[in-house]
């Protein structure tokens, strides 16, 4: 059933359901009191499953060890995201071995897990959906919402009673930085639509993957350290994309996601900048027009990056910035206008659509930035530009924690950084653009 359907109340439960984080499951008991939490969730879990005929016999002893880690990384995903009042507290889990793989989790300890405590009352559930959408009359499938988890209030009272707290959590449990697989691929995505992605895909453990997951891993032990406020301890992944691409060599895509309930990439501006880096305020520098000036660097064509380049008298500013990022995104100029962008416009803008089509509309844009139409024959599309992007910000942030001891959170083309260190890590984040790209972008502050 669609998370919406029926009442207001189920519409405004559907709306939160959606706002949803992801399940981090790689937390640890590190704690006296974690551990007898665990044993006691491993206690009241396998008598339960004994009692009801879900399991015939008890588990050995690898079984217990292997059991008694998906119960400590799934205890205290839910807790922490009880206080998620956006989503009322829900947080999403993708199940499958494809998806749990690099976690603490199992396919066999979550699907035993999530039955279970359901008719125990430690979590409540709400079953995920296919969304159907219709085309030209036809029905087609579109984005696939995972079930949806939240902690009951006796999970939580029975987690007060050893000393947990969600405020408490990063006393009682931690990441497990060497289980937890800080990359993840996605195959080049099939659907239309603006939020979909490609499927998750298995990769082998090659040299150059542990140099990358190190990285990460690295950097994540780094903000362990870092007194962060405002938001819940962040743990950061690198996602690559395309990865079915016969060309592809971990060099598409590339970003760093923050995961779990700690992701503050998923906050308004506004919110993020109440983010606090070791008791310091901090700014937002952005790359203004950041795949457009990387075109520019890579093509070795003059621009004036002081200008605001999506200002042109023939299109409104909002209109010339889709058409640049669409034309980026497939890598050519367009035939027609993308799905969808009609009527993103008309919600953005509150305007009627021009009368243009998408090959008009790409002219006009040609005339003020003639390299787009070079995009094919450089073999450039979003993914590739977008890995260059990631390379840059992931080297200032890298440079900034080695040579300053400055700790920074990416957003994509910005990063968030202490308000003290703001010229320093501008410098470094221009040079780091200029050693990729050959040309110094301009930074401005969000």
């Amino acid at each position: 059933m669609p998370f919406d359907q029926g009442t207001q109340d189920n519409t405004d439960l559907g709306k939160a359901l959606r706002k949803a984080g992801g399940a981090h499951l790689s937390w640890v008991a590190t704690s006296k009191g974690a551990k007898e939490f665990v044993q006691k969730l491993f206690q009241i879990t396998e008598q339960y499953e004994l009692a009801t005929g879900k399991r015939v016999r008890p588990r050995n002893k690898a079984q217990i060890e292997t059991f008694k880690r998906c119960l400590a990384t799934w205890a205290p995903a839910l807790i922490r995201h009880s206080t998620n009042q956006e989503s009322r507290g829900y947080l999403y889990c993708l199940s499958g071995q494809d998806n749990l793989k690099g976690t603490c989790m199992t396919d066999r300890g979550f699907r035993s897990i999530t039955e279970t405590w359901a008719e125990l009352g430690l979590h409540e559930v709400r079953k995920g959906y296919q969304q159907i959408g219709t085309f030209e009359g036809a029905e087609i499938k579109m984005k696939r919402w995972a079930n949806r988890y939240r902690a009951t209030d006796t999970l939580l009272h029975l987690a007060a009673t050893y000393g947990i707290f969600p405020e408490s959590l990063k006393q009682h449990f931690c990441t497990d930085q060497e289980r937890f697989n800080p990359i993840r691929l996605r195959a080049r995505k099939t659907g239309r639509g603006k939020h979909e992605t490609g499927k998750i895909v298995a990769f082998s453990n090659t040299l150059k993957v542990q140099m990358l997951a190190q990285d990460v891993r690295e950097y994540n032990a780094y903000l362990e350290d870092q007194d962060i406020g405002g938001i819940p301890q962040p743990t950061l992944r690198r996602v690559f994309n395309n990865g079915d691409d016969t060309d592809f060599d971990w060099n598409k895509g590339g970003r760093l996601y923050a995961i779990g309930p700690g992701n503050y990439q998923s906050l308004k501006a506004v919110e993020r900048s109440k983010i606090t880096l070791n008791g310091q305020p901090t700014v937002e520098l952005d790359v203004r027009a950041s795949h457009l000036t990387i075109v520019y660097g890579l093509l070795g064509a003059p621009f004036d990056v002081r200008k605001d380049p999506y200002q042109t008298p023939e299109l409104d500013r909002p209109l010339a910035k889709k058409i640049v990022n669409a034309m980026i995104s497939k890598g050519q100029p367009l035939d027609k206008w993308p799905r969808g962008t009609k009527a993103e416009y008309l919600a953005e803008t509150g305007k009627p659509f021009p009368k243009l089509t998408g090959k008009q509309a790409s002219q006009i844009v040609l005339k003020y930035h003639p390299c787009l139409a070079e995009l094919t024959k450089a073999a450039l599309d979003w993914s590739k530009i977008q890995f260059i992007e990631s390379e840059v910000l992931f080297a200032a942030m890298r440079e900034l924690r080695d040579e300053y001891d400055v700790p920074t959170l990416p957003v994509h083309d910005s990063l968030i950084v202490p308000q003290e260190n703001k010229e320093v890590a501008e410098n470094v984040l221009k040079h780091r653009f200029f050693l990729e790209c050959g040309i110094v972008p301009n930074i401005q502050e969000k």
